[in-house]
């Protein structure tokens, strides 16, 4: 891994440090956290052919792979 990596990496896990921190470390709440955030941004994920978005079940609305 290059030293760029290993910086990148410490800062991600810096930011998810300081987001259970400020969540009390619970864990339940960091879930509850991360999934809202799932919700928030569904309309940003990159979907693969017959993929669904996590949390909402459903197709990203740009992307239609139904059959004509």
């Amino acid at each position: 891994m290059s030293d760029e990596s290993d910086v990148t990496i410490a800062e991600i896990r810096q930011v998810r440090h300081a987001i259970s921190e400020r969540l009390g470390h619970d864990p339940q709440q960091v879930i509850a956290y991360y999934i809202e955030l799932q919700r928030q941004y569904a309309g940003r994920c990159l979907l693969t052919e017959g993929e669904e978005l996590p949390i909402t079940g459903r197709s990203h609305p740009e992307f239609d792979f139904s059959p004509d």
